[in-house]
C-alpha cells in the first residue's frame, strides 16, 4: 500500500480526487488535511468529511490547518463551487464540523515516521506546508515526495492573467515550498490539467448510479460553465490527476526545471516562472508536466470510479 496524506480545499474537483483516492486499492489514506482556498478551511473540514461519510470511510481522519494565506486575505473561489464549496449536493448528509485535530501535528508525525515511503499530495494552496516548516524549520529536507496540482508553465492562468489559482491564493507560500528542496516535487499545471477534461455524456462509463449521481451532481455546474465558454458540456479535472499521475506516473510527461513564483508584481503576482535556459543559474527543482495522455487518463479514471 502507497501510503498519502492528502492536503485539500475541498471544493468540487476535491471532492472528486478523495473519492479516486478512497476507490483505489493501492492507496492508504493516512489522513487528509484542510486549508482555505476554494472554500474557507472549516466549511472544506465539513466538505471532506461529508464525501467520506457517502463512502463508507470514516475512519479516515481530516485534519484542520490554515484559515487564511502567510501574509495575504482569503479570496475563495466560492463564485465557481458555490457558497459550501460542493455547488450545493450533499446538502442533506450530516456530519460532525470539528476536525480530528490539527493539521500540523498530524503532518509532523507522519513525516517523522514515513518519510522516504510517505507521499504528500496537494490539492490546494500550499499553506498548510509553507507554515509547517516555518513552525517546524528540523523537518526542511524531510519531505521526499510531493505531488502538487498548481501553475500555469506557458500558458495563462485561470485566477489572473498569468496566474493559477492554488498559487496566486497564497504565492507566498508556494515559494516557500517550491524552495524548500525537496527530493521530488511534481507540479501538475494547468498546461496538463486542462486537458483533463471528463464529458457529460462520459459519466454513463460509471456503472454504480450512486456514485454517478454524486459525480454529475458535483460537476453539473462546472459543466454548464465550461459550455458558456467553449461549446461543450466537460469538465476539468484538476485535482483528479494528482491521484491518477501518483498511480500511473506514465500518464504525465515530465521534466525537472528551475521553477519559481512572482509575489510582488501588480499583475503577475502568484505566476509560476520557469526557467528553461538557464539564465538564473539556480538548480531544477521541481518535475514540471509538459503533455497528458487523455486516452490513458480517462481510462484510468472511470476504471477507479467503478471500484467504488
Amino acid at each position: 500500500m502507497k501510503k498519502i496524506i492528502l492536503d485539500v480545499d475541498t471544493g468540487i474537483d476535491d471532492a472528486i480526487a478523495i473519492m479516486l483516492a478512497v476507490a483505489s486499492k493501492e492507496i492508504e489514506i493516512l489522513g487528509i488535511t484542510v486549508t482555505s482556498g476554494n472554500i474557507h478551511v472549516d466549511q472544506g473540514i465539513i466538505n471532506t468529511k461529508k464525501i467520506l461519510k457517502v463512502l463508507g470511510r470514516e475512519d479516515i481522519r481530516v485534519y484542520r490547518g490554515s484559515a487564511e494565506p502567510m501574509k495575504r486575505a482569503l479570496v475563495d473561489a466560492s463564485h465557481i463551487h458555490g457558497k459550501d464549496g460542493l455547488s450545493g449536493q450533499l446538502a442533506e448528509v450530516m456530519v460532525c464540523s470539528t476536525s480530528d485535530g490539527c493539521a500540523f501535528d498530524f503532518l509532523e508525525e507522519s513525516i517523522n515516521t514515513y518519510e522516504d515511503a510517505l507521499t504528500i499530495i496537494m490539492t490546494g494552496p500550499e499553506t498548510n506546508i509553507a507554515k509547517l516548516l516555518k513552525k517546524k524549520p528540523n523537518l526542511q529536507g524531510k519531505i521526499k515526495n510531493l505531488i502538487a496540482m498548481g501553475g500555469a508553465i506557458n500558458l495563462k492562468g485561470n485566477a489572473t492573467l498569468v496566474g493559477e489559482f492554488n498559487i496566486v491564493t497564497d504565492p507566498e507560500a508556494a515559494y516557500d515550498v517550491f524552495h524548500a528542496g525537496i527530493e521530488h516535487f511534481t507540479l501538475l499545471s494547468l498546461d496538463v490539467t486542462r486537458d483533463a477534461l471528463i464529458n457529460k455524456d462520459e459519466l454513463e462509463n460509471i456503472k454504480d448510479l450512486g456514485v454517478r449521481e454524486i459525480v454529475t451532481g458535483l460537476t453539473e455546474n462546472y459543466m454548464d460553465r465550461y459550455f458558456l465558454g467553449n461549446g461543450t458540456y466537460s469538465c476539468l479535472m484538476h485535482d483528479p490527476l494528482t491521484i491518477l499521475y501518483f498511480l500511473d506516473s506514465t500518464l504525465v510527461e515530465t521534466r525537472k526545471e528551475y521553477v519559481t513564483v512572482e509575489r510582488t508584481g501588480e499583475y503577475t503576482y502568484g505566476m509560476t516562472l520557469c526557467d528553461f535556459s538557464g539564465r538564473l543559474g539556480q538548480g531544477k527543482n521541481i518535475y514540471i508536466s509538459t503533455a497528458l495522455n487523455v486516452n490513458a487518463f480517462k481510462d484510468k479514471f472511470f476504471r477507479l470510479m467503478n471500484q467504488l
